[in-house]
């Protein structure tokens, strides 16, 4: 299960939003995991940098978040 959203997830911050879809709808919580997501995945597919990357992380709360 938690392949597929994050494939899912790195398909649609990569451009292919049809194709997060398309993986989704296989499963009956494809459409609630992408609704949950949704601004998070396009905030991110937006960003032009790591530190973009970054900042959008710490401001949906992911404070972790870190490259290494």
């Amino acid at each position: 299960m938690a392949t597929v959203e994050a494939l899912a997830g790195a398909v649609y911050i990569l451009g292919k939003p049809d194709l997060t879809h398309v993986l989704l709808k296989k499963f009956k919580w494809g459409n609630t995991f992408f609704a949950l997501n949704k601004n998070l995945l396009e905030d991110y597919s937006k960003a032009k940098s790591e530190s973009e990357i970054l900042d959008i992380s710490h401001e949906y709360g992911l404070s972790n978040a870190q490259f290494t």
